[in-house]
């Protein structure tokens, strides 16, 4: 299981500790009232059904206020603010789980302590995250989603997506859909899974991922666009199976992927790993690491810089399968790694 799956289990275990509240029922789906509890040391809100919510969260450890367009009911460890029916304080969180409603909601933290979980709903909704760590889900519905400061964990799951990750380390995923994932600043993990996805790293060593995330079974190709930016960027095919892939690193559009795919792997991605196929995997002029990954018979070929190629070479990912290594036009500082009784290997320094 990759991390960014184990974190979505994760982060939607404890949103489903809101579960138990109920929804608008009925053939009219009519409006609900939304309620805010403590349970332990986590705030839990439901958003109300069938209005289009404004939630806003401010506070830090341990008070925690939450102001709504709507009327909110209080439960065990919140409290009214008297003359407003839209705004509850709650104490003894750490950790806020938060569900809007079914219409197009909107969530907006400004807390700077509180480890928030948000998950929308089936309208498009937006959720900006706050100073602290954000684990935010968007649902189904075309969402926007923003980290705003820290590591944050964005996730889009099914709709037309866009995610913003912030100058820190975040991991965004983009589920199902057409998405466009931004990483800005930081070291970032992007993964746009099912849907013609467009990945843009941003500043910082980002890994790039298309659609082929972990859970994501082989299926119909969809083309994807990573820009790597300005930092050493990785294009990481290493979740596809024993289908190869086809990546150079030259930019060129729609050219890169599985036969059909049509992906488009941008000229300022430096590195390269491919997956369990046999694979052709070609360099640029930068100082490239292109990497066979776990299986097939796969060609690696260098660039203009100083490369490090690696095969399968190193237990336990050797499959008796021969690769090839180039280390490319730069005849200086190449460094190859491979099996001497089944691989080939020139223009390789090292």
């Amino acid at each position: 299981m990759s991390r960014l799956t184990w974190a979505a289990r994760a982060g939607v275990a404890l949103l489903g500790a809101t579960a138990t509240v109920a929804m608008g029922t009925g053939p009219a789906q009519a409006a609900s009232t939304s309620v805010a509890s403590v349970s332990g040391d986590t705030l839990v809100f439901q958003a109300g059904s069938g209005l289009a919510n404004r939630v806003v969260v401010t506070g830090s450890s341990y008070r925690v206020t939450i102001d709504d367009k709507y009327k909110i009911k209080a439960g065990k460890g919140c409290k009214a603010v008297p003359g407003d029916k839209t705004k509850v304080t709650c104490t003894g969180a750490k950790y806020a789980s938060i569900r809007l409603g079914n219409k197009s909601d909107t969530l907006v933290n400004r807390t700077n302590q509180v480890v928030i979980y948000a998950l929308g709903s089936s309208g498009n909704d937006r959720l900006d995250g706050g100073s602290y760590q954000d684990h935010l889900y968007g649902g189904s519905g075309n969402d926007t989603i923003s980290g705003g400061g820290n590591d944050d964990r964005l996730f889009g799951e099914s709709g037309n997506d866009v995610l913003i990750g912030t100058a820190d380390d975040n991991w965004l995923m983009g589920g199902g859909g057409n998405d466009r994932i931004y990483g800005q600043g930081g070291d970032d993990v992007l993964q746009g899974d099912a849907g013609n996805d467009l990945l843009n790293g941003g500043a910082g060593n980002d890994r790039l991922r298309g659609d082929r995330g972990a859970g994501y079974s082989i299926g119909k190709p969809y083309s994807d666009v990573l820009i790597g930016g300005p930092g050493v960027d990785e294009a990481d095919y290493y979740t596809y199976d024993d289908q190869p892939v086809t990546v150079d690193l030259d930019g060129q559009f729609g050219d890169d992927g599985v036969a059909g795919e049509h992906d488009s792997v941008g000229a300022d991605v430096e590195n390269l790993t491919g997956g369990g196929g046999s694979d052709i995997l070609i360099g640029n002029a930068a100082n490239n690491v292109i990497d066979g990954g776990w299986g097939g018979a796969d060609r690696i070929q260098g660039g203009a810089g100083d490369d490090q190629l690696l095969s399968d070479a190193e237990t336990p990912y050797r499959d008796g399968e021969p690769d090839s290594l180039d280390g490319g036009t730069h005849v200086s500082a190449d460094a190859c790694v491979y099996n001497v009784d089944e691989d080939t290997a020139i223009n390789c320094e090292s």
